[in-house]
């Protein structure tokens, strides 16, 4: 019944580094990390740890809350383009950011992993000044269904400008609103003189109940069941679609991690029409373009005609009846 520090309680902090040491390979000390009630929430502490004179850069296409959160705190936000190895250099450079707010192992919507020589360079950029940090966003991490974890670029950062975000969200439940960040060691000094006197936003018994679950081993269990959960779900999803002659020529991407997968379309219409065909069929299409904060035109980008498939919210029977659907847009 005891207030909660600022950074979140012990056993937790603990309870979470043990976690990024063991399933990350991340060596961090329970007092660089700080626990609050989701990201949203802990982008508004990095704003207040940083300053409000930074400029932020984001991914384009990119997850549109991020710069959603920046703006409504009248910060200056820039999206930054992405190539095949993640976030582009060159337009980084061109933006004039000193924060890059990126997700290197799994990025939404396009799911690329950022190559290790790009994520080098990032670190490179990041050290030829003072204040320019790195905000790694590593939410779904959890989820790669085939091949190695993917190591993290704040387990190469020699420098300490890595900012590392991860939340509960996709592991336990979005209903919990459990997140973490972890400071780098100048950054954690300050966030204790500016921020130390902050009341800490998740409640003191959630934390508690949520440190003795990964303390006793259930976390790692219950992970290790919902991935195997959505590796069959995937399986059945990409076995569905061979039943559909009209999306047999569709190429899929990105499906060895997180809980979707892209279904680039072989078609003429534009994303436009697909999407107004696809309401007269009441079925919602969610496009990789619908992402883009600078949509290119179709005709410069490898991106269009290409569906987000979020096989984990649908049941097997509803995503059968969504690519027959679709299979009836396609046709017509």
């Amino acid at each position: 019944m005891q207030p909660s520090p600022a950074n979140g309680i012990a056993e937790l902090r603990e309870a979470i580094a043990q976690h990024l040491y063991g399933f990350r390979g991340l060596y961090v000390h329970p007092e660089q990390i700080v626990v609050g009630a989701g990201t949203e929430y802990l982008y508004s502490l990095i704003l207040q740890l940083l300053g409000f004179e930074n400029t932020f850069a984001i991914e384009d296409p990119g997850y549109a809350k991020i710069a959603r959160v920046y703006e409504v705190c009248n910060v200056r936000c820039i999206p930054v383009q992405l190539d095949e190895q993640g976030i582009n250099m060159e337009s980084l450079l061109a933006s004039g950011a000193n924060i890059a707010h990126i997700s290197p192992s799994h990025h939404f919507p396009t799911g690329r992993t950022t190559t290790i020589s790009r994520r080098y360079e990032l670190l490179s950029w990041a050290s030829t000044k003072d204040n320019r940090y790195i905000i790694e966003d590593d939410y779904d991490a959890e989820f790669r269904l085939n091949g190695r974890t993917i190591p993290t670029l704040r387990s190469i950062d020699t420098i300490d400008r890595v900012i590392y975000l991860n939340t509960f969200t996709k592991t336990l439940s979005p209903a919990l609103r459990i997140s973490y960040m972890v400071l780098p060691l100048p950054l954690l000094e300050r966030f204790k003189k500016k921020l130390g006197f902050y009341a800490n936003t998740v409640p003191t018994m959630h934390q508690h109940t949520l440190a003795l679950f990964m303390k006793e081993g259930h976390f790692e269990s219950h992970i290790s069941r919902v991935r195997r959960h959505y590796r069959e779900c995937r399986d059945a999803a990409l076995a569905e679609l061979k039943n559909f002659s009209a999306l047999s020529t569709a190429t899929v991407l990105e499906a060895d991690a997180g809980v979707y997968f892209l279904l680039q379309l072989q078609t003429q219409k534009s994303d436009a029409s697909l999407k107004l065909a696809a309401a007269e069929e009441e079925l919602e299409l969610s496009f990789l373009s619908d992402f883009f904060a600078n949509p290119p035109k179709e005709s410069e980008t490898s991106d269009t005609h290409t569906i987000i498939v979020d096989y984990a919210s649908l049941s097997e029977e509803r995503l059968k009846e969504a690519f027959a659907r679709l299979e009836r847009i396609l046709e017509r």
